[in-house]
């Protein structure tokens, strides 16, 4: 019995050495697990505010697609405005091209027309001029300096001044009695 004894004293002596062996390690997984442990938690930690970054960006993410939204439909309404001015300014080019023709016409026109009043309007008049009334100045001219001359129709003393004047009434000058 001695012999198990000391057999089993030295398997308990050697249990107990693989007890303070398994001890220690069971002593260094607990500072691994505690060093996990306090990993997990940093990591839970970060993804924790990486969660709250994710919620903040989602909702701005939410904002931003309301006013892209806005804008979109702003652009919709700005098109269709656009679309109208363009038809408008087409419609327009038409009109100030039908305007731009007709004021050629009547530049032309207003040519023609001017090149006629002179032709048969101020022409004539000058014609009329230079033939009715020139001569009749000229007579005019020479009546005047005649009476200028002339002071005395009755009879004066040679050491006075005298003045006579004639008045004449003539017939208008018209076109029927320009040939008289």
């Amino acid at each position: 019995g001695m012999h198990e004894l000391s057999a089993g004293i030295t398997s308990a002596h050697t249990g107990s050495c693989d007890l303070d062996t398994g001890m220690g390690s069971l002593k260094d997984g607990l500072g691994q697990l505690s060093s996990g442990a306090s990993a997990l938690d940093d990591g839970l930690g970060i993804l924790w505010a990486g969660g709250e970054s994710l919620k903040d960006g989602t909702y701005s993410v939410s904002q931003g697609s309301e006013q892209l939204y806005e804008g979109a439909a702003q652009l919709s309404d700005g098109s269709g405005t656009l679309y109208a001015g363009i038809t408008s300014l087409s419609e327009g080019s038409g009109k100030l091209k039908d305007g731009t023709k007709k004021l050629e016409d009547g530049a032309k026109e207003l040519n023609d027309g001017m090149k006629k009043f002179r032709r048969e309007g101020i022409d004539k008049i000058i014609n009329a001029y230079n033939d009715d009334i020139t001569p009749l100045i000229d007579r005019l001219d020479a009546l005047k300096d005649a009476s200028n001359e002339y002071d005395n129709f009755s009879g004066k003393a040679s050491d006075t001044e005298g003045e006579v004047k004639f008045i004449f009434e003539i017939a208008p000058i018209s076109a029927e009695n320009k040939n008289n």
